[in-house]
């Protein structure tokens, strides 16, 4: 009788049930890292600011609010469509 095994990309249910606890995890993490980097750059959050960012479950949208979390100079710009100006200059520049 061979082993039963639960490695990656084997479409176990144990596997399903990981990777759905990793993005949780994930979420969490980066909710938590944009909450604290607003508090520290600008002040206290709004509890509007705390709720739209909680209630977030998508890990890519967070990782966009929190790359602008770190250069945004008002809270709302975190959450804008456009592109937000970083100051950083390129190799070119």
């Amino acid at each position: 009788m061979k082993p039963i095994t639960y490695f990656p990309g084997r479409g176990t249910f144990r596997e399903e049930a990981y990777l759905e606890g990793k993005v949780e995890g994930q979420v969490e993490e980066r909710t938590a890292f944009i909450l604290r980097v607003l508090e520290l750059r600008l002040g206290p959050v709004s509890e509007d600011v705390r709720e739209r960012v909680n209630g977030c479950s998508d890990p890519d949208t967070l990782s966009r609010w929190l790359d602008r979390a770190i250069v945004v100079a008002e809270v709302e710009d975190v959450f804008s469509d456009g592109d937000v100006e970083t100051g950083a200059t390129g190799a070119g520049a």
